[in-house]
């Protein structure tokens, strides 16, 4: 689970360079939608394709369950925050940057239910794991 959680913290750094990239500099808006495309939507993609790809069992299975849920909505908010912002549809944009905030927000649940089942464990999962660690 380890890899996929450094995955995930990898595309959450890459989002985050994208945006500071958007408000920073008045870039063409070519090269902001090829950037989002090359640098988001893939490992957006990967990331939900490997978490679905996991077959959890016993009491990990419905929140593993929800936190791949979780990672295929964002890639899916993804890929429509590029169309929208690709095809200049200010509303569908909104309504994709919402389904995003609503993904984070699933992700955020799925992570701490799993958590409540590794604590008897002694084990937890670190949310954005440090990459380098």
């Amino acid at each position: 689970m380890v890899a996929p959680l450094r995955k995930n913290a990898a595309l959450a750094q890459a989002f985050l360079e994208f945006a500071a990239a958007v408000k920073r500099a008045p870039l063409p808006e070519d090269d902001l939608g090829r950037r989002f495309e090359q640098a988001i939507l893939p490992p957006a993609k990967e990331l939900a394709a490997d978490a679905a790809a996991v077959v959890a069992e016993g009491a990990l299975a419905e929140p593993h369950a929800a936190l791949a849920g979780a990672w295929a909505d964002r890639a899916g908010a993804y890929e429509a925050m590029f169309k929208a912002w690709s095809s200049g549809d200010v509303e569908a944009f909104e309504l994709a940057a919402e389904r995003h905030n609503k993904a984070k927000d699933a992700e955020h649940d799925a992570i701490t239910a799993l958590n409540a089942q590794l604590l008897p464990f002694g084990l937890k999962l670190d949310h954005l794991p440090n990459q380098t660690g």
